[in-house]
């Protein structure tokens, strides 16, 4: 599957010195949960030049418009789905792996969700028995697996913990966040599209960790009655 992530911005990779003069907070409720959340959203319009001394300056719109508050809650929408999802899988990955190490739960119950990952990274890798699984059938379908995992986890981490940054000149969300390779605060664009496919991946690692669970279940069985 192709899989968007979020697009460096290179107005803010350039490094320039950015001045946000009004930031508000906004709160959504989970409906199903009851959950809410409240976070603070800058809002900035970008002067187009820079002055004398290489800066570019922000100012603050005086009224935001409505359609702008619209893009903040479908955004707001956004993080709290991106919480949920990574939730989900967290707790199906934990699942099948103490299914898959039965006499490690409680190791594996003190490893955050990259280690898991990367547990399961290693079965996939050692464990032909899996590659009956259609979408693991080819050593590339498995990598691409692998990595997937891997950005889905990054990618959820930057939704659910960035701040959001809204700049109305061109209509722009970017989330601001500290990269772990550089280690420095930087921006990226995110789009419906970007995050119409962050939701098609949770779906898709979903239901390959439910046919690993069933496929290992059955093997299980097998194991220990003979199969059928």
């Amino acid at each position: 599957m192709i899989y968007l992530r979020p697009i460096p911005d290179p107005v803010h990779k350039k490094n320039h010195t950015l001045m946000v003069t009004k930031t508000t907070d906004y709160q959504i409720t989970d409906k199903a949960t009851s959950k809410t959340i409240t976070t603070p959203i800058s809002v900035v319009e970008m002067n187009t030049g820079l002055d004398k001394e290489g800066y570019m300056h922000a100012k603050s719109p005086a009224v935001i418009p409505t359609e702008v508050v619209e893009t903040i809650y479908r955004h707001l929408e956004f993080k709290m789905v991106c919480a949920h999802y990574g939730e989900v899988i967290n707790e199906r990955l934990l699942s099948f792996l103490i299914q898959y190490y039965p006499t490690k739960m409680n190791e594996l119950l003190k490893k955050d969700f990259m280690q898991l990952r990367n547990d399961l990274s290693d079965i996939i890798k050692s464990d032909e028995r899996l590659y009956s699984i259609e979408r693991l059938n080819t050593s590339k379908s498995r990598k691409t697996f692998r990595q997937l995992f891997a950005q889905f986890i990054e990618d959820r981490n930057i939704y659910t913990h960035g701040s959001f940054v809204y700049r109305t000149n061109d209509d722009k969300l970017l989330v601001h966040f500290i990269d772990k390779q550089s280690g420095k605060y930087t921006y990226s664009e995110v789009n419906s599209d970007i995050m119409q496919s962050f939701e098609e991946l949770y779906h898709f690692l979903k239901s390959i960790l439910a046919e690993l669970r069933e496929l290992v279940g059955k093997l299980d069985r097998e194991k220990r009655n003979g199969p059928n």
